[in-house]
């Protein structure tokens, strides 16, 4: 399963709690973790099936990724290090574009 897919299933799982996601993501990896192990850090109304079969996501990935959608992960290369510096810093981010650009100073 890809990266992206990975992603979009977590940020999807741990909606609206992203802050919860980015402690998760300081202790675990996307990318070499189990989804499973994200599961005991959901809320009570988090989406654990969206760990256990994220493949129900791909149409959606799909089709986001056609109009140039990615998802970065708190850990990521690419994900904002100013932003990375927040105790709750959101876990999974969605970007149109260069994510470049979110290397920058913000407002």
């Amino acid at each position: 399963m890809d990266g992206q897919l990975r992603r979009l299933a977590l940020s999807a799982a741990f909606s609206p709690d992203s802050a919860r996601l980015g402690r998760a993501l300081r202790e675990l990896n996307p990318d070499r973790d189990d989804l499973l192990r994200f599961v005991p850090r959901l809320s009570a109304g988090g989406q654990a099936r969206l760990l256990r079969d994220p493949g129900v996501l791909t149409p959606v990935r799909d089709s986001l990724a056609a109009h140039g959608w990615r998802w970065l992960a708190l850990g990521d290369d690419d994900y904002p290090p100013l932003l990375a510096d927040l105790d709750d810093a959101p876990g999974v981010l969605a970007v149109r574009g260069d994510p470049a650009a979110l290397a920058a100073p913000q407002l």
